[in-house]
């Protein structure tokens, strides 16, 4: 029997009025899309199109929710709301200029930009945490979705810089989602090695 397998489509939201203050954004609610984010949803989904996706799904928060209701809206498909897709939490840094988190804690690992982030002692998530919500996600996708056809059905996923990017580099692709950018990958359940049970 073969292994059901995705196209998996990962977009980072685009831009909000944080992104523009160089502001952690984090698990807070706050941040909304600038008129430059708008534009930018646009335009990664009309790159979308092509690949006539199957499902859209989206973290709970509301700058990933608005750049989701933008790409659904012009491929035809209702986003669908996954709290496990937020971005990391970092506690007290969360809302604050990336000079004042220096500033204030000056310990390396409290940097979204440090390959091992750890911001649980100021009331955050370490990677480890993030990861682990992701790919238990992508379970749930591959059984949802997954299919042993050729080409398999393609998911589009609207998450977070800092979380879609540890994600990545934890399957081993280790791309960076730049702002306003969307780069596809083609994951099958092999490729990521995620165990179904």
């Amino acid at each position: 029997m073969k292994q059901k397998q995705v196209q998996l489509l990962f977009a980072r939201h685009t831009e909000t009025d944080w992104n523009a203050e160089h502001r952690y954004s984090g698990a807070s609610d706050k941040p909304v899309l600038t008129p430059s984010g708008e534009h930018q949803a646009e335009q990664v989904a009309r790159s979308i199109l092509a690949y006539r996706p199957a499902a859209l799904y989206c973290s709970d928060l509301r700058r990933s929710q608005q750049t989701a209701g933008i790409i659904g809206s012009i491929i035809e498909l209702l986003p669908i709301v996954d709290i496990r897709l937020r971005e990391a939490c970092l506690g007290e840094a969360d809302g604050l200029l990336r000079q004042e988190v220096e500033r204030r804690f000056g310990a390396p690992e409290l940097s979204t930009k440090h390959p091992q982030f750890d911001f649980r002692r100021i009331g955050g998530e370490c990677r480890a945490d993030v990861i682990r919500r992701h790919l238990e996600f992508l379970r749930d996708i591959i059984r949802l979705h997954g299919a042993s056809s050729e080409p398999p059905p393609a998911v589009v996923i609207v998450g977070h810089g800092t979380s879609l990017c540890a994600l990545s580099e934890h399957l081993g692709i280790g791309s960076k989602l730049a702002q306003g950018v969307h780069r596809p990958h083609v994951y099958t359940s092999g490729t990521i090695r995620i165990p179904l049970p």
